[in-house]
């Protein structure tokens, strides 16, 4: 699944945690995250942590998005 905004993230990914399991997004295309973009994925992170049901991991991160990661220190937050 390829999308383009925050939105169509968390619309994908926020109905799958209470099914428990592995979520795997792969960043391997993704160029730019904005704070809206970075705080759904911590809002997704967050959930699938508070629910215990699963796991959600970050794959194939660009070294761009690692360093905004890292830059906000979020690095370790997405590690498994």
């Amino acid at each position: 699944m390829i999308a383009e905004t925050g939105a169509e993230i968390k619309d994908a990914v926020k109905p799958l945690i209470p099914l428990g399991g592995r979520i795997v997004l792969d960043m391997a295309d993704l160029n730019y995250l904005d704070s809206s973009g970075l705080g759904t994925l911590l809002g997704l992170k967050a959930s699938a942590i508070k629910q215990g049901y699963c796991t959600l991991e970050l794959v194939n991160v660009t070294p761009r998005i690692m360093e905004l990661l890292r830059l906000t220190s979020l690095t370790q937050f997405f590690s498994n």
